[in-house]
């Protein structure tokens, strides 16, 4: 439970921001693989400020390379719907590799749901998953 508010504090200082209000939201996402490499999260906390467009995220793999949550890109695709995507380099691979992967992921904040789509550089697959998300702060 310390580790989440702990997680919790640090994703709200990446999004803080001088003004007083703020329309920062933080999502608890639940994600289900189509896939079993390991690459979709089970689990992944995502925060969006959708006045300002500030986004950050943190899972497993980011805490494993940045131990904390790394701001992320976003975009508006519609008046519930928002694309954050970024890339993670240094993960740790089989045999002493480093990989480098693109995550994308599509948030519909009116139904709090999330797919997500994970592309490890140099490789074929593209790894799909999809996840409903929970309102946490």
């Amino acid at each position: 439970m310390t580790s989440i508010r702990l997680t919790l504090a640090l994703v709200a200082g990446l999004l803080s921001t001088a003004s007083a209000v703020s329309a920062e939201t933080t999502y608890d996402c639940s994600f289900t693989s189509y896939t079993r490499d390991g690459l979709v999260p089970e689990r992944l906390i995502l925060a969006l400020d959708t006045q300002t467009g500030a986004a950050a995220a943190f899972d497993g793999v980011i805490k494993a390379v940045h131990n904390a949550p790394i701001p992320v890109n976003s975009t508006q695709r519609s008046a519930s719907s928002w694309r954050l995507d970024w890339n993670l380099d240094n993960i740790p691979g089989h045999l002493n590799r480093s990989l480098t992967a693109t995550y994308k992921v599509n948030l519909n904040t009116a139904r709090n749901t999330a797919t997500i789509a994970v592309i490890v550089h140099g490789y074929d697959n593209e790894t799909r998953g999809t996840g409903t998300c929970k309102i946490i702060k």
